[in-house]
């Protein structure tokens, strides 16, 4: 596998490079980044031949988009895909009041999940203007996972799916966005979405490496039957297949995982 290879994005017409950038460390998690390290990461990332990136108002509460904006805004739009998300709306705040863990000297915003019809309409539309770019391709509804929301998950499940979903459903049809689906760090929680609703693509973050692979016995099939692309994110789980558990405890060391 390189870079470079262009995969077609399950059903969606569109094409995805094999390898895309995720913007979280932009969005300086854990430590902060400067804007020249920000920007040189991408132009790297776009000399090596990707040409997808995903991005969402969680990282850096905004600070990743305006970053991801900034590096992408004068590249030809045409020539790479773009995915962000929905579930928060950020609202500005002092930043003495926020509390931005595990995120590091972030963007000025407030985070407040939102899963409402107009919730969604607005947080699509401040995306784009934190961005700065006329479309994205793809969105994601974000962290709707009991990994995030512990009980109140399936309350919130129900919420996104009548609430967001009918807010990208809309958006799609009006050809605001290509490809809309659920970006989460549970295959479980994607399976009931695909067996609910016409989800074109999935972001399962860190449930199908190397390590965790039971995503194989009914999630995948299904996606590949009803033709819906998935993204697989921390495919390295987080750094344990790259670095080993003990040095990953370390980089997270007062963020509850």
């Amino acid at each position: 596998m390189t870079p470079d290879t262009k995969n077609k994005f399950g059903r969606v017409d569109l094409e995805v490079t094999a390898f895309g950038f995720g913007t979280a460390p932009i969005g300086n998690i854990f430590r902060e980044i400067d804007e020249q390290t920000s920007d040189a990461m991408i132009q790297t990332a776009w000399d090596a031949g990707i040409r997808y990136f995903d991005t969402a108002p969680m990282y850096g509460h905004g600070l990743a988009e305006l970053r991801t904006g900034q590096s992408l805004r004068w590249k030809n739009r045409d020539d790479f895909v773009l995915s962000s998300k929905v579930g928060r709306r950020l609202v500005p705040a002092k930043r003495a009041d926020i509390d931005f863990a595990p995120w590091t000297n972030a963007a000025p915003f407030q985070m407040e999940f939102d899963y409402t019809y107009d919730g969604t309409m607005r947080a699509f539309e401040d995306s784009l203007q934190r961005l700065a770019l006329e479309r994205m391709d793809i969105c994601f509804i974000h962290d709707i996972d009991v990994f995030t929301r512990g009980d109140e998950q399936p309350e919130v499940f129900k919420q996104a799916m009548d609430g967001c979903w009918k807010a990208l459903e809309a958006l799609r049809d009006q050809g605001m966005v290509k490809a809309i689906g659920v970006g989460v760090n549970e295959w479980e929680v994607c399976h009931e979405a695909l067996k609910q609703r016409d989800v074109d693509c999935f972001l399962l973050a860190g449930r199908y490496t190397l390590l965790e692979q039971d995503s194989l016995n009914e999630f995948l099939p299904l996606c590949e039957e009803r033709g819906a692309a998935v993204v697989v994110g921390g495919g390295f789980n987080s750094g344990i297949l790259a670095t080993g558990a003990a040095l990953l405890h370390k980089s997270v060391e007062g963020f509850t995982l």
